[in-house]
């Protein structure tokens, strides 16, 4: 989608051509739906033999404090949260969030400079490009596969899911100030259960306070549902698009005996808990696999600093893999005299 603002004239105050109403149009480009990965030449070989990309353990990212999002939304409820108060429950917690939970992560931002110096350190690296509808499909395809209900007949130690995947754009907080709003809260959720709890109390004014606990616990800082897509916001450059879900293993519960109506009123049936194990943070596994179709990738584009030596020959090896790929150019370090002709008319 391409959206053309008329703009006045950046020289407007210098008189001549902008007094005279003269205005220039901004155009600009949006391609919201397109993400982007970088990545390694063998990365990307893989990936295109394979037919597979990887999602990888939050525990395994190079911020230690993934998944902190998580915990305080748990936290922050706070009737089934009181070990969460704990400073030693709160990290047991967290590193269990980091082991069971699997991410994707892209960019809605292809040409930033910071990009490709983070993560091209060595000026060789190749970014890909998708879409996110393809990104959805794909995981909601594994999601749906590998849901509790659709693995009632599966072996055990079979990957089973008991929520589906969530794709969604990633929010830039500080934990900080996250926990300070909480801990507010919390001091608030306090005063009202001791008063809630006073003898002499009338049945209405009980009641009154029920409520204005209700209504405390209800009104959320962390909105339910989009604690996995909150970062830290030193990362906020990376304009992140993520894919995540939890991995837990199907266990031996037959499915005859899930089904026995006396257990259709428990919980843990109902929600699948009953049907999975947490196993050991050693037993799961780094990754896991997740299937696309053959025209998941819509392009390529080589680091621009590569070498224009290495780019033939890595092109080459990419093209024994898919000899059709399309390849688009990065400017990014580019000068821009050598790529764009800013003359106003022709030289005689």
């Amino acid at each position: 989608m391409v959206q053309v603002r008329s703009l006045r004239s950046p020289d407007a105050a210098c008189g001549g051509a902008a007094e005279a109403g003269v205005r220039f149009l901004e155009i600009i480009e949006y391609k919201m739906d397109f993400i982007y990965r970088f990545m390694s030449l063998v990365e990307l070989c893989t990936i295109l033999h394979d037919s597979n990309i990887k999602f990888t353990q939050l525990m395994l990212m190079d911020d230690p404090n993934e998944g902190l999002g998580n915990v305080l939304s748990a936290q922050e409820s706070f009737s089934y949260s009181w070990e969460l108060q704990k400073h030693n429950k709160i990290k047991e917690h967290h590193e269990r969030i980091q082991a069971i939970s699997y991410i994707s992560c892209w960019t809605k931002e292809p040409d930033l400079m910071a990009m490709w110096l983070l993560y091209s350190k060595n000026k060789d690296s190749i970014r890909i490009k998708t879409t996110e509808k393809k990104l959805k499909n794909a995981v909601n395809k594994f999601g749906k596969n590998h849901y509790f209900l659709n693995q009632l007949d599966a072996p055990k130690g079979s990957i089973t899911l008991l929520s589906y995947p969530d794709t969604d754009n990633v929010k830039y907080v500080s934990f900080e100030e996250l926990s300070s709003e909480i801990k507010k809260k919390h001091d608030r959720y306090v005063k009202e259960c001791v008063k809630s709890i006073d003898k002499d109390l009338s049945k209405d004014e009980k009641e009154i306070y029920e409520k204005n606990i209700k209504e405390i616990e209800d009104d959320r800082i962390i909105e339910i549902g989009k604690s996995s897509f909150l970062k830290d916001k030193c990362f906020r450059h990376e304009r992140e698009l993520r894919a995540c879900f939890r991995v837990y293993y199907r266990n031996d519960l037959l499915e005859e005996e899930w089904r026995k109506p006396e257990h259709k009123s428990k919980l843990d049936y109902f929600f699948g808990g009953a049907l999975i194990y947490e196993p050991a943070i050693q037993d799961l596994p780094k990754t896991v696999e997740i299937p696309i179709n053959h025209d998941f990738i819509e392009s390529i584009c080589f680091d621009p600093r590569t070498p224009a030596y290495i780019k033939d020959g890595m092109l080459k090896i990419i093209r024994l893999v898919k000899p059709d790929i399309t390849v688009e150019e990065s400017y990014a370090f580019g000068y821009k005299l050598d790529n764009h002709d800013f003359s106003l008319r022709e030289e005689l």
